[in-house]
């Protein structure tokens, strides 16, 4: 399972240090909706690929940390 924080009082220092514990990405609120479809289609792929059930289509990105 992949977790993507989504945040409304913390800081780009608490989403890096989320993803330091395990976590997919992080997106700040106020969001674009396009952007938490993206992750979530992301994070899809991921889990679809390391589940042996395909190729992630290259992406690799694992979360970058773009808010």
């Amino acid at each position: 399972m992949q977790v993507i924080l989504l945040t409304g009082h913390g800081s780009a220092r608490d989403g890096i240090e989320g993803m330091k514990l395990g976590a997919f990405d992080y997106l700040m609120k106020p969001l674009r909706l396009e952007d938490l479809l993206e992750k979530l289609h992301e994070a899809g792929r991921l889990a679809h690929a390391a589940q042996g059930n395909g190729d992630n289509g290259g992406s690799g990105s694992g979360g970058n940390g773009d808010a």
